[in-house]
């Protein structure tokens, strides 16, 4: 495929310019099909996708890395060419701009820039992401992201991050990556749903406390940082230890128990995503609420073995 430039008519006083042609070394392989399903920006909960790097150009990837920092430029083929201002994110409430004053997709030349990390090399096939580009998107070059001096890490990125970990402990880890868990780990959420109410109420030989209680204890926690979330202050007269009396269940007592870890989880992965302070306000909180989730997966494993996940192979 050859890209050609062809934008708007020029006036006659405009400068003229050979035709620029560009010729893509590769395509993104999405599970985005729609520009209706592609967030704005990659930060904004993008997924990873592949990069198909053309035969002729497969040479070129020569020395990247796995964890390298690209930024992959792509020709946006689905835009609108004709565009020169635009309402910024869409949002109508908002006056209109020129198109070079923002990072709208239509534009005379639909160029997209995307940062990207490399998750995962195979012959002439990258793992990247977040990446907001949609199935079929044709790439036109790659090339490796140079940090500014003293560059501080975004927000968004530590957010994705967060969100991204949150996720696997609860669901277990994507196809594409485990960060923590094994490789096809069912996750928190799925290893209780298997666990009777008298494992879940048993107590260890050694002592310690009842998976049904770690469960109130945890869903408390995120209770009170939902609360939180909302704009409320629960943690001054909160009461921590009364779940560890908590440790026998039902059958119909687990299965709620278990459901209100749930909703409060899913509740709190939704304050995750929409974190947007930009003074970072919450950041302790939320990574406190990541490594909380994760010492109690642990301890919850080491009370019954059939709720760990599968060996690392």
């Amino acid at each position: 495929m050859t890209l050609k430039n062809k934008g708007p008519r020029k006036r006659k006083s405009a400068a003229r310019f050979a035709p620029v042609e560009l010729h893509p070394i590769g395509v993104i392989r999405s599970t985005l099909k729609k520009r209706s399903q592609a967030p704005r920006q990659g930060s904004e909960g993008a997924p990873n996708a592949w990069l198909e790097i053309s035969p002729f150009a497969a040479p070129g990837l020569e020395g990247i890395r796995v964890g390298d920092h690209l930024v992959v430029l792509t020709w946006l083929h689905r835009a609108a060419r004709d565009v020169l201002k635009v309402h910024p994110r869409s949002d109508p409430r908002r006056p209109l701009s020129g198109v070079f004053t923002t990072r709208s997709p239509d534009r005379p030349n639909p160029l997209g820039l995307h940062p990207v990390i490399v998750r995962k090399i195979v012959t002439n096939r990258l793992l990247i992401g977040p990446i907001e580009a949609i199935d079929g998107t044709p790439v036109i070059d790659v090339k490796p992201l140079i940090a500014a001096p003293n560059r501080r890490v975004a927000k968004s990125e530590v957010g994705n991050a967060l969100l991204t970990i949150f996720n696997e402990l609860l669901d277990g880890p994507a196809p594409d990556a485990a960060w923590i868990l094994n490789p096809k780990d069912s996750g928190l959420i799925r290893s209780l749903a298997a666990l009777s109410s008298d494992k879940a109420s048993a107590i260890s030989s050694r002592g310690g406390a009842s998976i049904a209680a770690h469960v109130d204890h945890l869903r408390y926690g995120l209770e009170l940082l939902n609360r939180w979330s909302r704009g409320e202050k629960p943690f001054a007269d909160a009461d921590y230890s009364a779940s560890w009396s908590r440790s026998a269940v039902s059958d119909v007592e687990w299965a709620s128990r278990r459901e209100a870890l749930r909703n409060e989880a899913y509740a709190w992965r939704e304050a995750l995503k929409n974190w947007s302070d930009p003074v970072c306000t919450g950041l302790t909180e939320f990574v406190a609420s990541v490594v909380h989730l994760a010492y109690h997966l642990g301890a919850i494993r080491q009370i019954d073995r059939s709720t760990r996940g599968p060996s690392a192979g």
